[in-house]
């Protein structure tokens, strides 16, 4: 596995995405990365009725406004660190904005929270962190809960032996010795039998 050397953030700004900058922030640092944040701001919708059309360009132009301000204030904080830092903001709905953005950057990782904004939390950083994972180029990690960002503790994988899963078991291999945490690697046998296929085994050593 190839370290990564350069990592971008998807942020709307909300305590989960800013828990992901944090992470982001610790990984660079331990791992001589840079860091880039990106900020979706869509336009106008072609849809929109032309007496709405004013109200919603304020609204657009405002978001894009305290958007930059936003990564500003992150890409300080993160220069302020000893760190080489740049901000996005991307006109195109954020998930699609993201990934094509990563790729234009050709970064190693793209960081993200669990959840956004809005009481409709799965349907906005939720829905964006599952697409992001699907689409993206490269290796996407979803950030969540509260451990310190910089050491885990623990990595666990999920293991089904497959060729993707060499790849994954590689990659949390090198992650694990860069950041001195422990690396559990989970495998559940399928035993064929469906009223039991729902049980995690636990193997012992030898």
């Amino acid at each position: 596995m190839t370290l990564p050397k350069k990592i971008l953030v998807a942020t709307d700004f909300s305590k989960p995405a800013e828990r992901a900058g944090e992470v982001a922030l610790a990984w660079a640092e331990r791992l001589g990365a840079e860091v880039h944040w990106a900020h979706g701001v869509e336009h106008l919708p072609a849809s929109t009725p032309p007496r709405a059309a004013p109200l919603i360009t304020s609204y657009v132009e405002k978001a894009r406004q305290l958007g930059e301000e936003q990564l500003s204030a992150a890409v300080d904080g993160a220069r302020s660190r000893g760190l080489r830092a740049e901000g996005h903001v991307v006109d195109a709905p954020a998930a699609r904005g993201v990934v094509e953005l990563a790729r234009e950057l050709d970064v190693d990782c793209v960081m993200v929270g669990s959840r956004g904004h809005s009481a409709l939390q799965n349907l906005v950083l939720g829905s964006v962190a599952e697409r992001v994972a699907r689409d993206a180029h490269c290796r996407v990690v979803i950030v969540r809960g509260e451990a310190t960002p910089g050491s885990p503790g623990t990595v666990v994988l999920g293991d089904d032996l497959s060729a993707l899963s060499e790849n994954a078991r590689a990659d949390a291999l090198a992650l694990a010795q860069v950041l001195a945490a422990r690396l559990d690697n989970v495998h559940t046998p399928p035993l064929g039998v469906p009223y039991f296929s729902s049980l995690g085994l636990v193997l012992p050593d030898g």
